[in-house]
C-alpha cells in the first residue's frame, strides 16, 4: 500500500513540474519596447528592452504578456513578443486535455481517480515580418553619445515635466523609432532652451548636452 501511494505522489509531482516548466516559454521581443508594472499603458514603466532581447513569457491576456528578462520583469505588449523562430505569442487559455489515472487496490479496493490539467506548449504560426512602421512609437535617451551608456525609454504620448533625479541632466543622445517626435527642454515644465527631434540624434546640441530636465514624446 505504501509503495503504491508513493508511486502515485511521484507521478503527480512530475506532472506538476511539467506544467510549471511549460508556463514560462523562452521568447524575445521584436522591437525596442518598454516594460510596465501592469498590463496596459496606464501602468508606469519599470524598464525597457532592445529588439531581440531574450525573455521568458508567463501569462498573456488582453494584448499584454507577463515577462521576465535578465534585469527586468513586468508586462509588454504581445504585439512585440515572439517565440521560437519568429512565431508570435498568443494568449493561451489555462486549460487542456484531462489526463486520468485509475488505480485498483486489491480485489475489493475501489478505483482511485487522479486528475491533472497540463497546458501543452504549442508554437503559434509564424508571425509576419516586423517593419519599421509596426514598431511601438517612442524614443530612448542615452547617457553617452552615439546611443551608448544607460538608456531611458519613453513611449509615444508620455510627458515628463520633470525627469526623475536619476535621469535629470544625464542625456547625451536620443534614438527615435516608430515615427515619433521628441521635445527636450533644459528646464522643468518644458521651458527654457528646447529642441524638437524628428530623427536619431547621436549627439545633443551643446546647450542641451547633459542639461535636459523635461521631455515630451508624441
Amino acid at each position: 500500500m505504501k509503495s503504491v501511494r508513493l508511486g502515485l505522489i511521484t507521478t503527480v509531482a512530475a506532472l506538476l513540474a511539467g506544467v510549471v516548466a511549460a508556463a514560462a516559454a523562452p521568447a524575445s521581443v521584436s522591437a525596442n519596447v518598454n516594460v510596465r508594472s501592469g498590463p496596459g499603458t496606464q501602468y508606469p514603466t519599470v524598464g525597457s528592452l532592445f529588439a531581440n532581447n531574450a525573455i521568458d513569457v508567463g501569462q498573456c491576456s488582453a494584448g499584454w504578456c507577463q515577462i521576465s528578462a535578465v534585469n527586468v520583469s513586468g508586462w509588454v505588449s504581445s504585439n512585440f513578443v515572439v517565440i521560437g523562430r519568429g512565431a508570435q505569442v498568443q494568449p493561451r487559455q489555462q486549460s487542456g486535455p484531462d489526463i486520468n489515472f485509475e488505480f485498483n487496490f486489491g480485489g475489493n479496493g475501489r478505483p482511485f481517480p487522479a486528475h491533472d490539467n497540463p497546458v501543452p506548449f504549442r508554437p503559434a504560426p509564424p508571425a509576419p515580418p516586423v517593419f519599421e512602421d509596426d514598431e511601438e512609437a517612442g524614443a530612448c535617451f542615452y547617457t553617452r553619445p552615439d546611443f551608448r551608456g544607460e538608456q531611458f525609454c519613453v513611449t509615444e504620448g508620455e510627458t515628463y515635466d520633470y525627469l526623475p533625479r536619476r535621469w535629470n541632466d544625464t542625456f547625451r543622445s536620443v534614438e527615435i523609432f516608430g515615427g515619433a517626435q521628441v521635445d527636450i527642454c533644459r528646464n522643468e515644465d518644458l521651458s527654457g532652451a528646447c529642441a524638437t527631434l524628428r530623427r536619431d540624434t547621436a549627439r545633443l546640441p551643446r546647450e542641451l548636452d547633459k542639461r535636459v530636465s523635461s521631455v515630451d514624446v508624441y
